[in-house]
């Protein structure tokens, strides 16, 4: 299942629960490994999963969502995550 996640950034946008988990899941993960060398080396979506206990497909849609709301930028194959952007996802619980 693929989500159109374009208008991330509209404060209307209502997310299903199963997203806003996953979304959560993958925001506390990178900022557990956010300056470590293990964020450093290729992380894949399906490593991710794994860890994280849930489908390749959430990880991929949380990280579409994360994109759209400027929490991570993905150049090719670089992320650059916005900490506080990450942390306030965690906190307001969306």
């Amino acid at each position: 299942m693929q989500y159109d996640m374009s208008a991330c950034a509209d404060s209307n946008l209502v997310l299903s629960d199963e997203l806003i988990v996953a979304r959560r899941k993958v925001a506390d993960l990178l900022l557990h490994f956010a300056g470590t060398t293990e964020l450093q080396r290729h992380f894949t979506q399906s490593e991710s999963a794994i860890i994280l206990g849930i489908s390749w497909a959430m990880v991929n849609n949380s990280l579409i969502s994360l994109k759209g709301e400027s929490a991570v930028r993905i150049d090719r194959h670089k992320m650059t995550i916005n900490k506080n952007k990450l942390e306030r996802i965690l906190i307001r619980n969306e």
